[in-house]
């Protein structure tokens, strides 16, 4: 029947229907608001841990897309990555003392794994972590000297190895013999130091980072990472240079979980894990001073996700030169584990970097720098005896740890690991509303 065939009153009565259809709707949806539920959630760890690409990769598995000025963003962070490697490793070949074209020749650079210089603690805190670095102004045969005077006392955790074997005395050497002849260090050198904030590159600043990197003195400083700040992404992206300097280059999913960019605010991100659920993730900033930042985030979180960065067990601290990474990062999930407001949460423990880790094992001795770790110097090993090391330092007898071996850059491994997590945070979540 045609609407100009109506009467007044079928008319009227149209009316009513569509009001009380209208009406049924919004109660309808009223109705899946009050049942959807929101769980919040906190992403906490130290710095470098990878609490910000797991929050890229929660977003890209729920579907949440990236937004064209987003993805302009990374690009712009892609480069300036780039340029923070190089320079990094032009300050590290000072620092380490290694002349640009050295050639260690065919040597396994194994040092990491049989030089390792402990001290022993210090009076007022034993987890103080004590390192001696070529940038503190000590040749190589100084340190030795002190090694030899100060090794007395109990092994101490997390000490940092020096370099100081006969290749590395070799590079130190070369170095000062090529300071005192007075030649000019590699033009790509100072072409590098004159980068700075730069958003995108010229050829002559691509050629410059493209012999920066092709040097074998470089090469070698670059397996001696762990002595300086070096950004995980630097051999990522100087080995896809020319793709990611392109001028018509977009980053990829895999280019943005790489990009690295330290958090210094807190961002907040929700959305939908099931018609039902909502996620409210914060990503806070993991250095020292960000931490003051965490507190007004504490209340009525449901669950946290506290990354810890495995791989890190050979590291110091970018804010404090003296103090290991794993020893940091331990020491940080002990207090966010026992804090009373944190009782009944529910914690979630990623180990990350789990593909730095397992490729670190094939040189380095992770009993060096944990000296409790008396077994095989493998990753079923290496793995197991963190696990413990974690899961021991929870002081409530109540509370479930749910820890998680993680590589934040894969997409199919992390999505494997979030599915569970989402399954846990929904079966606590109805637990805790008694629904279970």
């Amino acid at each position: 029947m045609c609407g100009g065939s109506l009467t007044a009153e079928e008319r009227v009565q149209l009316a009513a229907s569509k009001l009380i259809d209208q009406k049924i709707r919004e109660e309808e949806q009223q109705l899946a608001k009050q049942l959807k539920m929101t769980i919040k959630l906190l992403l906490l760890g130290a710095g470098e841990s990878g609490k910000s690409t797991v929050l890229k990769q929660m977003k890209m598995i729920n579907g949440v897309k990236f937004t064209d000025e987003e993805i302009s963003t990374f690009r712009i962070t892609v480069v300036r990555n780039l340029i923070a490697s190089s320079q990094t490793l032009v300050e590290a070949m000072e620092q380490l003392k290694i002349p640009y074209g050295f050639h260690p020749g065919g040597v396994k650079l194994s040092s990491h794994a049989i030089n390792v210089s402990l001290q022993r603690p210090s009076d007022h805190d034993q987890s103080l972590v004590l390192s001696y670095h070529h940038q503190h102004g000590s040749t190589t045969s100084q340190i030795q000297e002190r090694d030899q005077e100060e090794s007395v006392g109990p092994p101490v955790e997390g000490i940092v190895a020096t370099p100081n074997d006969s290749i590395c005395n070799l590079a130190e050497a070369e170095y000062i013999a090529f300071v005192r002849s007075g030649k000019r260090k590699p033009d790509f050198v100072s072409k590098i130091q004159e980068l700075h904030n730069s958003v995108t590159l010229s050829k002559d600043d691509i050629e410059a980072i493209r012999s920066l990197w092709n040097d074998s003195g470089v090469q070698y400083c670059f397996q001696w990472s762990n002595e300086y700040q070096l950004i995980d992404c630097c051999a990522y992206f100087m080995s896809n240079l020319d793709r990611c300097s392109d001028p018509k280059y977009t980053p990829t999913e895999n280019d943005i979980l790489q990009a690295r960019v330290m958090t210094t605010t807190i961002t907040e991100t929700t959305f939908n894990v099931s018609p039902t659920t909502v996620f409210r993730v914060f990503d806070v900033g993991g250095q020292r001073s960000e931490r003051k930042k965490w507190a007004p985030y504490f209340q009525d979180v449901k669950a946290i996700i506290f990354l810890i960065a495995i791989s890190s067990f050979d590291q110091v601290c970018q804010e404090d030169t003296t103090t290991n990474r794993m020893v940091e990062a331990l020491n940080l999930f002990a207090s966010i584990c026992n804090h009373p407001m944190f009782k009944n949460t529910s914690l979630i423990v990623f180990m990350n970097k789990i593909d730095l880790f397992k490729q670190k094992l094939e040189t380095v001795s992770l009993a060096k720098y944990f000296p409790t770790f008396t077994a095989a110097n493998t990753f079923e090993y290496g793995t197991q005896y963190f696990a413990n090391r974690v899961t021991e330092l929870n002081k409530y007898q109540d509370k479930q740890i749910y820890l998680y071996f993680t590589w934040a850059t894969d997409t199919k491994q992390i999505k494997s690991v979030l599915s569970a997590v989402n399954t846990i945070l929904l079966g606590n979540a109805l637990m805790t509303m008694g629904m279970m």
